[in-house]
């Protein structure tokens, strides 16, 4: 039982201050309140607490997910952001009394943004659709 909960103390602090970004561009024709494409973008966070309150590993705080996703926004040309939705979980609960001392947090951070003309052009193409020449 302890070599069991070791590794997934091992396991947690290997995935731990990590980010994963998930795009959603598929919306079937349906366009933003504006009448423009729009994307959506989620990034999960992995992190370690260490007394259930005091961050250890990894960005999980609001203001770090916001500013590592809006900077993977940039990079991929999207502009106008509209936060959605963040979520934070601490699972202090899950290996007692492991994760009193070291707690896993998962965080997550949804935004909707407009793609560059050229980002737009090239998810079509990826995705099969026959994108006009302009």
């Amino acid at each position: 039982m302890r070599r069991c909960r070791s590794l997934i103390v091992l396991g947690l602090a290997l995935l731990s201050g990590c980010a994963l970004h998930t795009k959603a561009t598929r919306w079937h024709g349906h366009v933003g309140p504006d009448g423009k494409p729009v994307f959506a973008l989620t990034s999960t966070y992995v992190g370690l607490n260490l007394g259930v309150l005091l961050p250890f590993v990894g960005n999980t705080a609001i203001d770090g997910m916001v500013d590592e996703s809006t900077e993977w926004i940039r990079k991929h040309e999207g502009s106008h952001l509209r936060l959605v939705e963040t979520e934070s979980n601490n699972y202090w609960w899950a290996i007692p009394p492991v994760s009193w001392v070291v707690s896993p947090v998962l965080s997550s951070i949804t935004f909707e943004y407009r793609p560059s003309p050229l980002a737009l052009k090239l998810e079509r193409e990826r995705n099969g659709e026959v994108v006009p020449e302009e």
